[in-house]
Parts: structure tokens; sequence; C-alpha cells
């Protein structure tokens, strides 16, 4: 085709062109050796054509000769705050081209080897559907409508989500609460209308009315929703770090966990309902986002995780009233990086959910003040600076029981797993032994859970061996770190040192007897309540012996005599030490420290809490902080968490596309290529280089660092000098022949790429990976595969600080 043609085939295409757009494709002429520009309308894809190898002189000269011929007829919109810009060199062994340009369509130095850029901008809808049948297309303004539309429904039901689950949470927990407290009354008004010298029938009905409602939690566990065991804590840890958990998730298991816990709690069982409160209040919000209502929400994976984490918060604050130990519990929880958008959610949850249970206990008992979950009343100061030691020694005794319990928890875990698979029969035949007989009873589930179930409540018979024994967990803790003495009338044995230590020993034997083997049975129930009780009774022995040796508190050891200054030993401090320590070794968390010390200060910081929420609520609304104030003024380039916390940005919006990379090589490169990249590379800042299989399919193969390029090529180059050098040894004059002149080539030994996104992906992702876990330079971005471009932390940083959106849209034709 000759220039003529060319040209009058160019302007009949000027003048059918669509005036909204105009899709501008390169084509290298390899008749005339130029580049020519070629316009498409929107119907017309840009064709790609592959040339071969055209010296850059050639192709600026024809460049040049192209523009004083043709004046430029096409504009194109370029976006004042687009972050790429305009390639330097993508090299490959069969062709390096560079095309410069003073013209205002094209910037300077762009390259363009395999591959056709294309830039359209004032879409309208009829044009936006043929772009369907584009490959690799984002249309930008489009796709940033639609993210606003759906942040703003977000935005809109979210607050009204997390209220609705509070609520449900605050209610659940004193609904259970009040079945407790009706079950552990109605026991003992039962048991009392018998005559107390029928010992045995007492003792019968004792056991029947917690057998019955063991029995009918043991059929829905067994027969309805298996995965309802335990404490479900376990379960919502593997789900937030990865596993896949449908049935422990599911409405089944919701409603089996819901009706069971009160009565296992209420029938003696040594488990607690902290776990379960928080199993059932994350698989209600993941169904209530189900609703059609908040379909904008389900879809979205990070605010799944957001919510599991919610519905954490929601339980521990429901059933401790203790909002910010809840939230600390749910960083513990999740192990991994925890986002700031997430953090006031919880403590919006973890606040409303304790105010509703406990305030509802308030409203019914038609008691004005506010009641904590448990009544521990510490007198301050509770403990003298010459006590630290001791309580250091105590935190040892209760690291080892720890470990003691953990090893006996995991031996009978394993034990369970390998004989307790039958359900409703059992085969003990004559020509068993007695040791096989035994093991055999723990294949039986539902046998073994009623004989512990029986032994449970002989053990806690108050009449047996004491009222203590019979008591609940709240009246338990509130004896055990009370500053009264463990007398009869406080439900011990007497008032005698003697008979204190002998009650506390068999509590203690009594309650990590049950604790361990009941944890391990096919019932729902939590561990954390009876954690903390051993350690409480552990705790209130070591304070007991040390008020006998120290009767008058350590300052009479050291001669200190002044009354004003005179402090009796706390037993019940050491108490309130023993029970954190021990819940804290055994779950490896410290969030116990936290909820303990709320409950102990009698919810005076609820106040404080709620009021802290609203105002803080508020401010987040209209304004930034006072101190990312000043970092704004200032003009500091620093990431706020405003900003980290945005998903309005994707990757497409900033990063480099793969044609305006510097550098792209292909496995195999020629030394041509190489020494001229090398060239290049010595004034780049360039650190990692991409390597793909051809530039027609782009698939990322890996990457290869610049200093092991250069080491590469260096040594092969050696190698190839050697060789021939041997081979013309009598030709000496031959050894200096220019090696761009030859076919040699070189195969890249590269990486793989350890991190790789998707053009999907938001900039907070980005972020989270280049700056909180690998603290990479760059990533790169590929679709199916395909390389598309690399996202590098400058641009990150940039694009979440200017928060600029670009408009135009970028076809890369990759056929």
């Amino acid at each position: 085709m000759t220039q003529k043609e060319r040209d009058e085939d160019r302007n009949a295409k000027d003048d059918s062109k669509n005036d909204k757009g105009v899709i501008v494709d390169l084509e290298l002429d390899e008749d005339q050796g130029h580049a020519v520009i070629i316009h498409h309308d929107h119907q017309t894809p840009p064709t790609t054509t592959t040339s071969t190898a055209v010296a850059t002189t050639q192709i600026l000269t024809s460049m040049n000769q192209l523009q004083q011929e043709q004046e430029p007829t096409t504009r194109i919109q370029q976006s004042n705050n687009s972050l790429m810009q305009p390639p330097s060199m993508v090299a490959f062994p069969s062709a390096v081209s560079v095309i410069s340009s003073n013209n205002s369509t094209f910037e300077s130095n762009k390259t363009i080897v395999g591959g056709a850029l294309s830039i359209i901008s004032d879409f309208d809808d009829n044009n936006y559907k043929a772009l369907k049948t584009v490959k690799l297309t984002h249309d930008l303004q489009y796709a940033e409508h639609k993210k606003r539309k759906k942040n703003l429904m977000e935005k809109k039901y979210i607050w009204v989500l997390l209220t609705i689950a509070s609520v449900f949470g605050g209610v659940v927990a004193y609904v259970h609460d009040l079945i407790l407290r009706y079950m552990f009354q109605g026991r003992i008004t039962i048991v009392e209308q018998i005559d107390s010298s029928l010992f045995g029938v007492r003792l019968l009905v004792w056991i029947i009315f917690n057998l019955f409602f063991i029995v009918i939690t043991l059929l829905m566990v067994v027969l309805i929703a298996p995965s309802a065991e335990g404490s479900g804590v376990s379960h919502i840890k593997a789900i937030l770090n990865g596993a896949e958990l449908k049935d422990a998730m599911s409405l089944q298991t919701f409603i089996v966990k819901l009706v069971t816990v009160a009565m296992v709690v209420g029938s003696q069982m040594v488990l607690g309902k902290m776990g379960p409160t928080i199993h059932i209040c994350t698989i209600f919000i993941l169904y209530l986002i189900k609703l059609k209502i908040f379909k904008p929400i389900e879809k979205s994976k990070r605010l799944r995780q957001q919510l599991i984490l919610c519905g954490v918060s929601i339980g521990v604050g429901a059933a401790f009233a203790a909002p910010c130990g809840a939230v600390l519990f749910a960083v513990e929880l999740v192990g991994g990086y925890y986002s700031m958008r997430t953090y006031f959610k919880a403590f919006f949850v973890a606040t409303l959910s304790a105010v509703v249970s406990r305030s509802l206990n308030s409203i019914i008992t038609l008691n004005i003040d506010y009641e904590t979950y448990w009544d521990i009343q510490i007198v301050n100061p509770a403990y003298t600076s010459f006590e630290i030691l001791l309580f250091a020694l105590l935190g040892v005794l209760i690291g080892v029981m720890g470990i003691v319990f953990v090893q006996i928890n995991i031996f009978l875990m394993k034990l369970k797993d390998k004989f307790g698979s039958l359900i409703l029969w059992m085969d003990l035949t004559s020509n068993l032994t007695s040791k096989q007989r035994i093991f055999k009873i723990f294949e039986n589930k539902i046998i073994l859970t009623i004989v512990f179930s029986i032994l449970t409540s002989i053990l806690s018979y108050p009449d047996l061996f004491g009222k203590f024994t019979s008591l609940s967990y709240g009246n338990l803790f509130k004896d055990l770190m009370s500053t009264k003495s463990l007398s009869l009338e406080n439900n011990w044995f007497t008032n005698s040192p003697t008979e204190v230590f002998e009650s506390l020993f068999i509590l203690l034997v009594i309650k990590f007897f049950l604790i361990i083997f009941t944890i391990v049975l096919p019932i729902p129930g939590g561990s954390y309540n009876g954690i903390i009780l051993l350690g409480t009774i552990v705790g209130r022995i070591m304070g007991e012996i040390i008020s006998i040796l120290a009767p008058n508190g350590f300052p009479y050891l050291f001669g200190i005599y002044e009354t004003e200054k005179q402090q009796f030993l706390q037993p019940g401090a050491y108490a309130f030490v023993g029970g954190v320590a021990s819940a804290a070794c055994v779950t490896q968390s410290y969030s116990v420290v936290v909820i303990f010390l709320e409950m102990a200060g009698g919810g005076a910081h609820i106040p404080s809490l709620i009021a802290s929420v609203i105002a803080l609520s508020i401010t987040k609304y209209f304004s930034l902080g006072m101190y990312n104030i000043v970092i704004d003024l200032r003009g500091w380039n620093a990431m706020l968490e405003q900003q980290t916390d945005s998903d309005e940005l994707k990757l497409v919006t900033i990063m480099k596309p793969f044609d305006e990379m510097e550098f792209i090589l292909e496995e195999e490169v020629s030394f041509e290529v190489m020494e001229f990249i090398l060239e290049k590379l010595k004034s780049s800042t360039v650190e990692i280089i991409p390597i793909i299989n051809n530039r027609k399919d782009l698939i990322l193969l890996g990457k290869v660092s610049k200093n092991s390029l250069i080491e590469q090529y260096l040594k092969k180059k050696e190698i190839v000098e050697r060789n021939e050098l041997s081979e013309n040894q009598q030709e000496t004059d031959k050894t200096k022949r220019d090696f761009t002149n030859q076919k040699r080539s070189l195969l890249i030994d590269y990486q793989s790429c350890d991190v790789v996104l998707s053009e999907s992906n938001d900039v907070h992702t980005a972020h989270q990976i280049l700056y909180q876990n690998t603290h990479l330079d760059s990533l790169f971005v590929c679709w199916k595969g395909k390389l598309l471009g690399v996202v590098e932390r400058r641009a990150v940083k940039s694009s979440i600080l200017s928060k600029k959106q670009k408009k135009e849209l970028f076809i890369y034709n990759l056929y």
C-alpha cells in the first residue's frame, strides 16, 4: 500500500468516525519501515501487526515525516490525575521499537511492541455494550459509578445490621441468664419439698432433674447438628484463618445451640456459655446478611470477615458485659491483620450488646443499679508492693497447672476421636477384658455423656460434699474473690483453718476432674468459666496460706508498725489474679485480663463507653481527629486509617499497564536485546523484571532481579566468548566481532512470583500486602495468568493520599 492510498483510507475513516470517541492504534509498516497511525471506529477492533526489528533512527525519522504530512485529526483526553506514565521500553527478542513524537497526541518515549494501546473517552451506554466482547476491558467511569452506589448501600445498611445483631445478642444472653436462674431455683425448690430424712430420694430427684435436660440436649446434638458440640470458638477461629466449615455455621447448629446451651449449664454441668453465645451471635449475623435488604453486604468477602469479628465481640460483650475485653478477644481470635475499619464496629456492637443484656436484667429484677455478670468486689488497694513476687510465683504455679490441663485435654480428645464413633449401641461381649470394657464406654456418645452427667449430679449434690459444690459460677467467684472468711454461713464447712484448706482442695479436685472430662463431651458448652474457676481456687489456696504466715500483712515482717499504713492481706485478691492467669495461660490470650477488670469495676466504665462511641461517631462523620488534622495540614505523606480503609479504588486505576512498563522479557532473549536492555538498566530504577512466555499470550512465568539478570548475561557471554576463541584460535581478529550481529540468546533463570494480584483487587488489599505483610516494592497484576501490569508502593501511596480516579478507559489488545 502506497502512502497516497493510506492517506485516502485514513481520510475516509476520519469522515465516518464517531464524535464521541476514537480508538487509536499503531501499526508498523514493514514495507516502508515506519509507524502508521490507524483510526478505528467503536465497532472495529484495533488490529495488531507483528513486525521485525527496526532501527530506532528509522522510526524516529518516519514519525517526524508523518507528523509533517498530516495534521492531528483526533484528540485524546488525558486524565490529569492518571498515575500511569507513558512507557519507555517493552523488549522482546524479535523486535525492539522506540517511538518518539512531539505531537500533543502522543507523549514522548512510547513503546508498543506486539500489542496496541487504545484509549477511549466519553462513552455512552450503547458503546459500552460493544466492550463486552473485548477482553480485559475496564470502563472506569461506569465501574466507579457502580462502586459508589454499592458503597452507599453498604454504609446505609451496615449500621442497621450491626444494631439488630447487637440487640439480639444482648437479648439472648439475658434470656439464657433468666433460664439458668429459674433452673437453679427450681431444682432446689423441688428437692426441698421432699423430707430431709429421705436422702436417697432427694439425691435421685436431683439426678433425674439434671439428666432430663442432658438427654434432650444429646438427642438434638447427635441427631440434628453434631457441629453444635463444644464452645464453637475454635470453629470461628478456623474460619477466620481460612478454613471452610459450612456445618459449623448452619441453621441447624444455630437452633440447637440456641436452645440447648441454657439446659446444659443449668444441669450442673461444669461448662460456661460465653463460647456458645459467641457462636450463636456469629451465625445469626451471617444469616441476617442473607436477607434481600442486606444483599450488597453479603457479596463482600471483606465485610463478611468483619461481621464475623463483630459477632465475636457481641458474644463476649453480651455474656460478660465487658465491651473492651470483647474487642480485644476478637483481635486475638483472628490471629493476624486486624483492620481499623473493624475496630470501631466491634466497639459499637460490644457496648450495645452489653448495655442491652444488663439493662434487661435490671428492668426485670426491678433493680435500678447496673448489674455486672459476676458480682466481684475487690477492696482497693488489694495488695502491697511486697506481694509482687508472690503474684509472680502464683503465675508459675498456674502455668504448670495449665500445661497439665492442656496435655490431659489433648489425650482425651485423641481418645474420643479413636473410640467415640458409636451412638446408640455398644458391644460389651464376654470375651473382652476389663480394661477393654472400660474403653468401650468411650465408643458410645450418649452413654458416656449420661454417665458423666450422673457423676456430676452426685458430686454437686449439696448434702454430700457441702453446699459449695452446688453453687453456680457467679456465686463461686463471688465467695472465692471476696474478703469474707470461708465459714459455714458462707457455704463452707467451718471457720477453722484446717477445714478451709480441706474444702478448697476437695473443690479443686472435683472441679478439675469434672471440667477436664466434660469439655470433650458431645454437648454445647464453653470451657472458659471452668478454666477461670480452677485458677481462682488455686489463687485462694495460696492467699489463705500467706494470710496465715503473715496475718498482719507484710509490712509487719519488715518492721513497719505504723497503724495508718497497716494493711492486712486479702486472699480474694490472689483468687482474682489466679483466675485471670489460668484463663490466659490455657487460651493463650490476654483479653481475659481486661474482661475481669471490667467486671471487677462494677460496670463503671460503661457510661463512658456509651458517650465515647456516640461522640466518636459524630466526629468521624464530619471531620478528622486532632492528630490527623495536623498531619493533613502539614502535608505529610502519611497514609491514615481513614484512607487505607477505603475500597473505592481498584488496582486497575493505579497500576502501570504492561505496555507502559519499562522492561518485559521473554524466557529466552537474544544478546542483541540483552545489550540494549543492560544499557537502559544503567539509568533505570527498576529492580524486578517480569518474565513472560511470549508477547502474544503474555503469560507471567516469574520474575528476575536486575542484578541477577546482569550476572547471568555476563556469565553466558563469557562462556560464548571462550568457546568462540577456542574455535577460532588462528583468526584472532574474529574474536572482536560485534555481538549484536550474532544470533545468540540467553535463557533466563527466573524465580516464581510469591504474590500476584488480580485486576479486581482493591487498593486496600495492595496496601495491606505491600506495607503490612510482605514489604515488597512492587506486585504484578494478572488476569487469568496474563500479565496486565505492575503496582508499585509509591503508586499505592499516591493513590491513597490523593483519592483521584482515572477517567479514561484503556483497552489492551493482547492478540
